[in-house]
């Protein structure tokens, strides 16, 4: 009897599998540090891949292509270690999977929806409160094809980092989908704090937008549609509107900002971009509040 109890402790608290080395692995400064450390990896991959010389579309479109592609070295470090200790890790690759949980094409195309709805909103109020002008340059079908792509490759990377490898790790091990919500969201925010621009009130909007692309995948179950969402608000606002992206500055986009009429206001960070606002963070906020709200009705409405 005293034995059993004994193992049941040890089996809560984590010792079961390979003793304090098997709690060092699995606790929550460890799943930072190996998900850090295995992006900077990633980034360092990245930067290394001869990818295809794109200077024939024109330097502001390799620019452009080169900002976000290189984010495909963090995909292949990811999955390259979830199969090389694919024993502890293997279930994460399930949050990929077509027809897993939510991932599916209804739900990737309301992500893009919903991602787009979102910025092209804050977009709009910068645009009417007169912080920039626009002037439109081009549309070349093939060039914002591929752009989208590998815009899809840096969110999607972001995304199954911080929703996909570290969430399900940090569920696994402690069995709480808030803490790793928190946990993400803090990581994601944090991410960032080296990207130009960064403020107190751009942090608080990435933590804010990490919380609500975590949100989908726990009340959906689709890292698709987080993917997706995060996509669409990437390539709007960088993309098509030619805005700065966190920091980050396209130099081949549908629109671009007339120089010397970006300003600062509640809407637009001249610098960062429009996450790094007070409407932003107003924005991301009530949309955490609306699925809250939205899936407790839907939940308490089903019969028991």
């Amino acid at each position: 009897m005293i034995e059993r109890a004994k193992n049941e402790i040890i089996i809560r608290s984590g010792y079961s599998e390979g003793g304090i080395r098997g709690v060092f692995r699995d606790n929550l400064i460890w799943i930072c540090v190996i998900t850090f450390a295995l992006l900077i990896l990633g980034e360092v991959l990245g930067d290394s891949i001869p990818f295809p010389n794109m200077s024939f579309f024109g330097s502001g479109f390799e620019y452009t292509f080169n900002l976000y592609s290189n984010f495909l070295g963090i995909w292949i470090v990811f999955i390259g270690f979830i199969f090389f200790f694919k024993r502890k890790n293997g279930y994460i690759l399930d949050v990929l999977r077509y027809e897993n949980g939510g991932n599916n094409v209804k739900m990737l195309l309301y992500g893009f929806l919903l991602g787009f709805v979102l910025n092209a909103f804050c977009a709009g109020v910068a645009f009417l409160h007169n912080d920039f002008k626009l002037d439109f340059y081009k549309v070349e079908p093939v060039q914002l094809i591929l752009l989208l792509l590998v815009v899809f490759v840096q969110s999607g990377a972001e995304e199954f980092v911080c929703r996909g490898f570290m969430y399900e790790r940090l569920c696994s091990r402690y069995g709480s989908k808030w803490l790793a919500i928190i946990t993400n969201s803090v990581f994601f925010a944090v991410l960032h704090l080296g990207n130009e621009g960064i403020s107190i009130l751009g942090f608080v909007d990435l933590l804010v937008a990490g919380i609500f692309f975590s949100m989908l995948v726990y009340y959906y179950d689709s890292l698709w549609m987080a993917i997706a969402c995060h996509t669409a608000w990437n390539f709007t606002q960088n993309i098509i509107f030619g805005l700065p992206n966190s920091g980050a500055l396209s130099e081949y986009s549908i629109f671009m900002a007339r120089k010397g009429t970006l300003k600062s206001s509640f809407a637009f960070d001249s610098t960062f971009g429009l996450e790094g606002t007070l409407l932003a963070v107003s924005v991301m906020a009530a949309a955490c509040i609306g699925l809250y709200i939205c899936n407790s009705r839907a939940k308490a409405a089903k019969p028991d």
